[in-house]
C-alpha cells in the first residue's frame, strides 16, 4: 500500500508485499508486478511450471505467500525496520 503525502513520505502495507517480490500463488510461483492496497490484491506474473511462459493473474493477499523479497529493507542501527513518520 502506497500513500503519497504532501511531504513525500510513503508507506506500503506489508500484506501486499512489494513490487519484485517472489510469491507463491494457487497457480504457481510468481513475481509481484503491482499492488492494490484498497482491494488487497496483487498483480503477478506467474509460471505454473518452471519452463512455462508467465501468465498475468490477480490474487487477494490471503491467497499469496511471500517466498523471497527482492529488495533488502532499510534498517536502523538497532536492527528494526526503518519507518519514516
Amino acid at each position: 500500500l502506497w500513500f503519497g503525502t504532501s511531504n513525500g513520505i510513503s508507506f506500503q502495507d506489508s500484506k501486499t508485499g512489494h513490487v519484485g517480490d517472489i510469491i507463491s500463488t494457487p497457480d504457481g510461483t510468481g513475481e509481484i508486478l503491482t499492488t492494490n492496497v484498497l482491494m488487497q490484491q496483487v498483480k503477478a506474473a506467474v509460471r505454473k511450471a518452471e519452463n512455462d511462459p508467465p501468465t498475468i493473474g490477480f490474487y487477494h493477499v490471503d491467497e499469496i505467500k511471500l517466498i523471497r523479497s527482492k529488495k533488502k529493507r532499510k534498517q536502523n542501527p538497532e536492527g528494526e525496520k526503518h519507518h519514516e513518520e
